[in-house]
């Protein structure tokens, strides 16, 4: 009771809240959640709901009295499902790809496919080894339909706050929960504290009120930030403890001091510390630990773990987790 959800928080301003799709505490989808109003979502996983998500969504915008403010979460599934594909597979891989006219069309394969880097047993136990590099090349295309799915029903959401007059003064975030391994490291899902996994897409938009075609790949900022961003613009005042910080300077391409550090879950046990330039890996009572060079290993190929070159830089962030988690 003592951390409001954000529906809680903005609707004591005055705000409607609503939200529609996956939930996922503790359940996927519920029908009542604290502080919103729950549009009807299904109960299926991504290819089965995301319509009716985005259709609700329309609904929802086209029917609305305009007398409030409004926070709408469309919570879309795709491309989750492609866990669930390669699971099946795991089982039943297809022996070929089932239409021949497909094989020049398949994307290629990452450049660190192959890299094994030494690592924590958690990591290594969850490599996947029942493709052949055919199949690895159709679960990539199989993928990118999957994105493609999520790309028109999220055109449907866009094209509704457009056509109900909301564009100029509502802002869009797109992000994600997690990654997937895409078949860096021969891995799916997202079980890893690599990139392709704790990376995600995180896109913020709001023609005239923010810097508009800019790619920040220099701050780190987590989905801690969303809570306290979407606050400031909204001029409300975030709850006490947040940790999150607001992004608002960043979108608007203003000077700021901002963090050193990230500090990352992975796999429940494990932890990351992500500075500008390194990453640092550790799992409890585990011998073998991580440490990437981000700027010259961007594919994270080379761990750097056991090279005493880097005893001071691994102590730094040794440092750094030891004081986030006494926290």
């Amino acid at each position: 009771p003592s951390i409001p959800t954000m529906g809680q928080w903005f609707k004591k301003e005055g705000y409607e809240t609503v939200y529609t799709g996956k939930w996922h505490l503790p359940y996927g989808f519920q029908n009542d959640i604290l502080g919103f109003t729950v549009l009807p979502s299904g109960m299926a996983q991504g290819d089965l709901n995301d319509t009716i998500v985005s259709r609700s969504c329309e609904a929802y915008l086209e029917n609305r009295s305009k007398s409030e403010p409004f926070l709408l979460v469309a919570s879309l599934m795709q491309p989750h499902d492609i866990c669930y594909w390669a699971i099946i597979h795991k089982i039943h891989v297809p022996p070929k790809v089932p239409f021949e006219s497909l094989v020049k069309e398949l994307p290629p394969l990452p450049p660190n496919h192959k890299s094994r880097p030494r690592a924590p047993k958690e990591i290594d136990s969850k490599q996947c080894k029942y493709f052949t590099d055919l199949q690895w090349q159709y679960y990539l295309y199989i993928y990118h339909r999957q994105i493609e799915m999520l790309d028109s029903d999220l055109g449907r959401i866009m094209n509704a706050i457009e056509d109900n007059g909301y564009a100029d003064d509502t802002i869009i975030i797109f992000t994600s929960d997690h990654g997937e391994g895409a078949g860096k490291h021969s891995n799916v899902s997202k079980w890893y504290p690599y990139d392709e996994s704790v990376k995600i897409p995180f896109v913020v938009s709001c023609p005239g009120r923010m810097s508009e075609d800019i790619r920040d790949s220099k701050h780190l900022v987590s989905l801690l930030d969303i809570f306290s961003t979407m606050c400031d613009y909204a001029q409300i005042s975030p709850p006490a403890d947040v940790l999150g910080k607001s992004l608002r300077p960043l979108l608007e391409n203003r000077n700021t001091t901002w963090r050193q550090f990230l500090a990352i879950e992975s796999y429940i046990t494990g932890r990351v510390i992500r500075t500008e330039r390194y990453k640092y890996v550790e799992f409890p009572d585990d011998p073998v630990q991580q440490l990437f060079d981000m700027t010259a290993d961007p594919w994270e190929m080379k761990n750097l773990y056991d090279d005493p070159n880097y005893i001071d830089i691994i102590k730094e962030h040794q440092k750094l987790l030891k004081s986030w988690n006494s926290r």
